[in-house]
């Protein structure tokens, strides 16, 4: 029997999906002291995952589906503040976030994301960003602060020709996973010039559990 897991509250841009709990529901968040922007954040992600589980669906066939739309949009989220035009307002709707400022969706990821780190303290919940970007190549300063101000995204500059790299950036993968994923890259293309990474390590037990019979 097919069998689906998503965290919905609110990835190597190649996207990289986690297994995940019960859902998150909007109304547990908003008992606590949070925005209007957070709130809609949180609604604008539960669109996006549905829409996301979808289309996930549609091609996995029979296999079982683990996905996390939380890490898709928190990447997709960083991804934003390099983007410009249609790029900009295609990602943006993608994301369900037609009304917000850049700044309420920065300050929002970032508050949100404080938030389910301490939401229950019988669930471990971890999220870790990270920019991967190729040595020699510039990139505007004010992207990758950004980033690192509100996603906490750890930023570092490699020399992609040398194939260290690519165990630099999987130690970090498996490091921020807890030994879960040890590998998401196998080489770095020749083409490649920056590897945007969110990871998500997410450890709790079933609100109400399967009957094991």
């Amino acid at each position: 029997m097919k069998k689906y897991f998503c965290l919905f509250s609110i990835s190597l841009l190649s996207l990289i999906f986690y297994q995940c709990s019960n859902p998150v529901s909007s109304p547990i968040l908003f008992k606590k002291d949070i925005s209007a922007a957070d709130k809609q954040l949180v609604k604008s992600s539960e669109l996006f995952g549905l829409k996301l589980f979808k289309q996930v669906n549609q091609t996995a066939g029979d296999t079982n589906i683990f996905i996390s739309p939380l890490s898709v949009s928190t990447a997709l989220g960083m991804v934003l503040n390099g983007a410009d035009g249609k790029t900009y307002d295609v990602i943006k709707s993608t994301l369900e976030l037609p009304g917000n400022t850049q700044d309420e969706i920065n300050q929002s990821y970032q508050n949100l994301n404080n938030l389910l780190t301490q939401i229950d303290s019988k669930v471990i919940f971890e999220s870790a960003n990270s920019i991967w970007y190729k040595q020699g190549i510039t990139f505007e300063q004010s992207f990758l602060d950004v980033n690192k101000t509100y996603f906490d995204a750890q930023v570092q500059a490699l020399n992609f020709a040398d194939p260290s790299s690519v165990n630099t950036i999987n130690n970090w993968v498996s490091e921020n996973t807890k030994n879960k994923i040890t590998k998401i890259i196998d080489n770095i293309p020749p083409g490649a010039v920056m590897y945007l990474i969110n990871a998500i390590y997410f450890k709790g037990t079933w609100l109400y559990k399967f009957d094991s019979t």
